[in-house]
């Protein structure tokens, strides 16, 4: 069930990014404000969060090895 998690919560993480990105675009365009520097510092912020979170499957092999960290082989079943 954990195997799955990532994939499950990133794919939950990007709708709300978006959905926030979408939110302060709305409020944007509603009030005629101008976005405050605090909150494009923090989606920026998000954002990378997320470009991490959703190429960890590519860049797990380079971290561990980097890292010294060698995963174990789970015996196949069978």
């Amino acid at each position: 069930m954990l195997d799955h998690a990532h994939g499950w919560m990133t794919k939950l993480a990007i709708a709300a990014l978006v959905g926030a990105c979408a939110w302060i675009t709305w409020l944007r365009r509603k009030t005629k404000q101008p976005i405050a520097r605090s909150a494009l510092a923090l989606m920026f912020a998000a954002s990378l969060m997320m470009a991490t979170a959703a190429s960890w499957p590519l860049l797990e092999p380079m971290v561990f090895k980097a890292l010294g960290i060698v995963k174990k082989k789970t015996p196949q079943n069978g």
